[in-house]
């Protein structure tokens, strides 16, 4: 973010590969996040861009909760099939 009179987010997208949103993806987002009961109060309550940024942060925050919420259920799903093929002990080898 760069910061002066107007201040300027640049955001850097690489290729679909890496499966990453893209700008457009972004601008829908941010469109929904002035929708947002929650965020509207925040933006009518300050001028600080500051604020645009930090919705940007909340979205990333937001999908990695989501993934490790994934993550644990999957890991605890493993350690299920453990248990039962292992005859209700966990064991494990080294």
């Amino acid at each position: 973010m760069v910061r002066g009179s107007e201040s300027t987010i640049i955001s850097y997208h690489p290729s679909r590969e890496l499966h990453t949103i893209t700008s457009k993806d972004l601008h829908t987002r941010m469109r929904l996040v002035g929708k947002s009961v929650y965020w509207q109060n925040i933006f009518k309550k300050t001028i600080d861009p500051t604020f645009v940024l930090l919705s940007i942060l909340w979205h990333a925050l937001y999908a990695w909760d989501e993934a490790l919420e994934k993550l644990y259920a999957h890991f605890c799903w493993l350690v299920s099939v453990v248990l039962v093929s292992r005859g209700g002990y966990l064991a494990f080898t080294i």
